[in-house]
């Protein structure tokens, strides 16, 4: 036998005795019912392949991020970095659309330093709703948006209302923060009940009923982490579009930091802080309370963490 060949098939063995491991394979099955993730055998066979290599992946990112960031087995250990990728995030960079309403300008002042050890929390004033789950959807620019809605809402007319991402999903062709803005800023929001989520498009149908409304978008005049941190301060809740890599696929807790750049996601900034002499910014994701810090991730902040400063927007209400 070709000597090539000989060497392809030991590597083969290998790998599918490694897959047949029974501790792997009981962790695979025991995953899959705390999911409730149903599957063929052949799948089985080759995902529990996919999940073992998640392991050694949260292994090498918890020695790699010691003692500030853990990791461990979630949601997502049955998926591919790749369908991970596809499946749970936006895929653009291309955040402002066909936008054409009302745009207002927050002045950065430079001349304003950054305050060391400043914390601010909105969900702590009682201004931002719970954490919620686009699914395998790539609508996370809809969450980010809507809990910036919420949040400068909540500010502004002292309340706070949950609204709707489906009638966003639905009616908006292109997702992008621009075009989501717009949509809200002409039409409104319904509340999240009167239109709930079901991860996938369907035709635009909105029922009566009270709406949220916004008088536009609210940009930085230079888009700098120190004009988001003077922003959410005084104003209130921020979209951003950041990068990210696969230590979010994983991420369970800590402060994240370091260089991301394998794919674009929305998010929503509700505050920040310090910890064990490290800044962060307090994330608010759109993948369930099961994901990271009950569905929250802090960033490093004044690192330009995954390019958080790329294109930070929000809701203008008089």
């Amino acid at each position: 036998m070709n000597p090539t060949v000989t060497f392809i098939l030991l590597l083969y063995v290998l790998r599918e005795t490694v897959a047949v491991d029974v501790g792997i394979s009981e962790q695979f099955q025991h995953h899959l019912a705390k999911y409730n993730i149903q599957m063929s055998k052949k799948e089985f066979a080759w995902r529990t392949l996919v999940f073992a290599e998640n392991l050694r992946r949260i292994d090498e990112l918890n020695a790699e991020h010691y003692p500030y960031t853990w990791f461990e087995v979630n949601q997502f250990s049955h998926l591919s970095f790749d369908e991970f990728l596809t499946k749970h995030t936006s895929g653009t960079n291309s955040p402002w659309g066909n936008y054409t309403g009302p745009v207002h300008v927050f002045d950065v002042d430079d001349d304003e330093p950054s305050v060391d050890g400043a914390q601010v929390d909105w969900r702590a004033r009682g201004k931002v709703t719970g954490v919620k789950d686009q699914k395998s959807m790539g609508s996370c620019t809809i969450f980010a948006v809507n809990a910036a809605i919420e949040g400068i809402d909540g500010i502004k007319r002292n309340r706070l209302i949950s609204v709707s991402e489906q009638q966003v999903v639905d009616c908006v062709d292109d997702y992008n923060f621009g075009n989501e803005f717009g949509y809200v800023q002409l039409n409104g929001v319904v509340h999240e009940e009167a239109y709930p989520y079901h991860s996938s498009k369907g035709n635009c149908k909105v029922p009566g009923g009270d709406r949220v409304r916004i008088d536009g978008m609210l940009v930085l005049s230079k888009n700098t982490e120190c004009g988001i941190e003077q922003l959410v301060r005084t104003y209130g809740p921020m979209s951003v579009a950041i990068h990210v890599n696969d230590a979010f696929m994983h991420y369970r807790g800590g402060i994240l930091s370091g260089a991301c750049n394998d794919g674009w996601h929305a998010v929503a900034v509700v505050g920040f802080g310090r910890d064990n002499d490290q800044d962060y910014w307090i994330i608010k994701n759109s993948w369930s309370s099961g994901w990271g810090e009950g569905g929250y991730i802090r960033l490093r902040r004044k690192q330009n963490t995954c390019d958080i400063d790329h294109a930070p927007a929000t809701a203008y209400i008089k």
